[in-house]
């Protein structure tokens, strides 16, 4: 029995648990997001120390506390937040100081004097508030319950919400309601000369739920579980909940808009417009809800609307949003790039030179220029400008500076994301013909391909659960990402693609997920390994725990490369040689391992892909020779030689040896073919995914 976990069938020295090593936090980009097609969110970001050297600078935030802006010191470790007498004093001089009997104890052990607590009674006032108005209901059990959120409000007060992230939201069925586009809400004002906005309060708090459902919505506070009786904020499903209910409301009425809790009115005359007013008023009136006077106006020369002002002469730029451009000040870092623009090209080192000053510059022109885009009416006569199509149009210079402009050329213009779309179906083992013929055929995809030809939503079980915006349709092949949908016809032959090499089940994933893709692609790889006999006896064993020999990382093509042999297969040697950096490895089939053998591949492949920093290699009699040591020398490259009797430490080229000796036997390989399996070999394994890179050797070794 061991004596560490107490469990039978192995000593302590040999325990597992004991030998438990911990987890590191890498500062490395996660490769989860692009390798899987699991779901990442981002919640914070963790700031790193990578200078040992320097102090720990204190991470700061302020906090708006009753009215008071107070900045506080971040501290995981600390289970409360604790203020000064003289902070007391200075920010809540009214308050009643409570005793409380809690101790406090420093990181060191030190008793800290405390002389009671202060109740900061915004958030409870509010639970209070909402449970008179029944709004909330107290609980003292529940199957489900929630973290509630509180967000601050500009008047002061805060609004209560749900973090359904992680509970409710997974498990709900999402109400696909469209909200409307700006095009869309600003398209029935032209012709009106006042405006109403109306602003309603509370928005989501004025639908019911059924009693049946309110403990799916449980709150769980510092002062125990309350159940919701209305629409919470923060479900998943409430605004297009909410936008279809007052679509139906009032959505009929001309001239008005809706955006959530914002209803928009206006029309040709004052008398239509008290009169469509009325109408709306009369509908809510109906249903028992509630405006909020403080934020809604009548009858106004100009609204503030969705984030633009709004007259009869048309659509104009907020001012605090045009001073907010002014004030922006010039990106210093990547991060501050991003905020600016909203988006970033990663592995882009910052170089912020006079061109892209130049650049930033007019968009604060452009943005800032005092130009009103005027109300569309239908009645008045249109011109329409179009852009040159790849299958049809004449030449067109009229198109917009956010697009490209179509080239006068007689040829026709392909974008670029085109040219990639179609490559990735070019270079599979079946035709377009094929894919595009058996696509339309399959039943399986049948909804989602129409739903993608005619610009309509499908349904989330027609697309897999897959966001529809991952797919696109390219001369009638279905495409997911840069990835092509294989029919179930045409699977069997990709799947024999994917098999070549005999690389296993997770070599073959990773090529696989790389390419191509099918609902359930996996399971049928899975399925095809474990029945082919091949794979089977030639499976590796399970890895042993023992000590490796850790090489500093490379940061650059060829800095560090591996050599050895293996043989003898048929009468004939393989010289091995692998790259560090991007793994690329370099078989070569010889007569030989002698000197000249080993010298003479060096030579062929330093030409190709130039001379490496470091030559790593075993003790064998061609390393050792003077011959090689010369030819090392002269070319200024640094010989390393792992311990003997230790192959691991050049664990590299090692298991480039025995994956492809593996290989060569799985494919049942003989003399005659033993080049053209070779070959195979190594072109699955060039573009397979490495799990130590998270990319393929050849990405690494070619990344533009």
């Amino acid at each position: 029995m061991c004596h560490y976990c107490k469990k039978k069938g192995h000593l302590k020295k040999m325990c597992l648990q004991k030998k438990k090593q911990i987890n590191q936090i890498s500062d490395e980009k996660e490769t989860l997001r692009q390798n899987t097609d699991c779901k990442v969110e981002d919640l914070f970001q963790i700031s790193c120390l990578n200078n040992k050297a320097e102090p720990r600078r204190k991470i700061l935030c302020s906090l708006d506390v009753e009215g008071e802006l107070i900045s506080f010191e971040i501290d995981t470790g600390s289970p409360v937040s604790i203020i000064s007498l003289a902070d007391a004093k200075k920010y809540f001089s009214k308050a009643k100081v409570k005793e409380s009997d809690t101790s406090f104890y420093s990181y060191c052990n030190t008793r800290l004097e405390c002389l009671g607590y202060i109740d900061v009674q915004a958030v409870e006032a509010e639970l209070d508030k909402q449970v008179s108005e029944g709004l909330l209901e107290k609980t003292d059990k529940s199957e489900w319950a929630s973290p509630i959120v509180v967000v601050q409000k500009v008047e002061g007060k805060v609004r209560i919400c749900g973090d359904y992230k992680l509970t409710l939201n997974p498990a709900l069925r999402i109400d696909e309601h469209p909200l409307p586009t700006i095009d869309e809400l600003f398209r029935n004002t032209a012709g009106g000369t006042k405006f109403t906005k109306i602003d309603l309060s509370k928005a989501y708090l004025q639908l019911q739920i059924h009693p049946d459902d309110r403990h799916l919505l449980t709150l769980s506070t510092h002062r125990g579980l309350y159940q919701p009786t209305r629409m919470m904020f923060g479900i998943a499903c409430a605004p297009a909940v909410w936008q279809r209910f007052m679509e139906k409301l009032v959505g009929d009425i001309p001239g008005v808009t809706v955006f959530l809790d914002d209803i928009k009115l206006t029309a040709p005359d004052d008398a239509t417009h008290l009169e469509r007013l009325e109408e709306i008023l009369r509908r809510l009136d109906n249903h028992n809800m509630r405006v909020n006077l403080g934020k809604s106006q009548f009858l106004a020369d100009r609204i503030e609307y969705c984030g633009y002002l709004i007259d009869k002469q048309g659509i104009h730029k907020m001012k605090q949003k045009v001073e907010a451009i002014q004030n922006m000040k010039t990106p210093t870092n990547k991060d501050e790039v991003r905020s600016c623009l909203g988006l970033l090209q990663n592995k882009v080192e910052f170089n912020w030179d006079a061109k892209c000053e130049n650049a930033l510059q007019s968009i604060k022109d452009v943005m800032q220029s005092d130009i009103v885009l005027t109300h569309y009416d239908p009645k008045l006569p249109i011109t329409l400008a179009v852009d040159a199509s790849p299958t049809g149009g004449a030449e067109n210079t009229n198109a917009d500076a956010m697009s490209r402009l179509p080239c006068p050329e007689k040829y026709y213009c392909i974008e670029e994301v085109d040219i990639i779309e179609y490559e990735a179906i070019q270079n599979r083992p079946v035709t377009v013909e094929e894919l595009s013929t058996k696509t339309k055929a399959d039943r399986e995809v049948h909804k989602l391909v129409e739903c993608l030809k005619y610009g309509r939503e499908c349904d989330a079980k027609d697309r897999f659960g897959v966001e529809q915006v991952e797919f696109t349709l390219q001369k009638g092949c279905l495409l997911r990402g840069i990835r092509v949908y294989i029919p179930k016809p045409l699977r069997k032959r990709v799947l024999q693609e994917l098999h070549t090499a005999h690389f296993g089940m997770s070599k073959m994933k990773s090529l696989g997920r790389a390419y191509c893709w099918w609902h359930n692609m996996d399971r049928d790889i899975e399925n095809l390994v474990s029945n082919c006999n091949a794979c089977q006896l030639v499976r590796a064993e399970p890895k042993k725990n023992t000590p490796v020999h850790c090489w500093a990382t490379p940061t650059k093509v060829f800095e560090r490369v591996h050599a050895d042999y293996a043989g003898p297969i048929f009468g004939r040697y393989l010289f091995v040689l692998v790259d560090a950096f991007s793994k690329w490895p370099e078989v070569h089939i010889v007569p030989n391992m002698n000197t000249e053998t080993t010298i003479q591949r060096c030579e062929d492949i330093f030409a190709t892909f130039g001379l490496p920093n470091v030559f790593v290699s075993d003790h064998g009699t061609q390393f050792n020779s003077k011959a090689l040591q010369s030819f090392l020398k002269n070319n200024g490259i640094t010989h390393k030689q792992g311990a003997p009797y230790h192959p691991a430490t050049n664990g590299q080229a090692e298991r480039v040896v025995q994956t492809v000796k593996t290989k060569l036997r799985s494919a049942n390989c003989t003399s005659n073919s033993m080049n053209r399996e070779l070959a195979n070999i190594l072109m699955a394994y060039h573009r397979s995914i490495h799990p130590a890179t998270g990319k393929s050797p050849a990405m690494n070794m070619n990344p533009k």
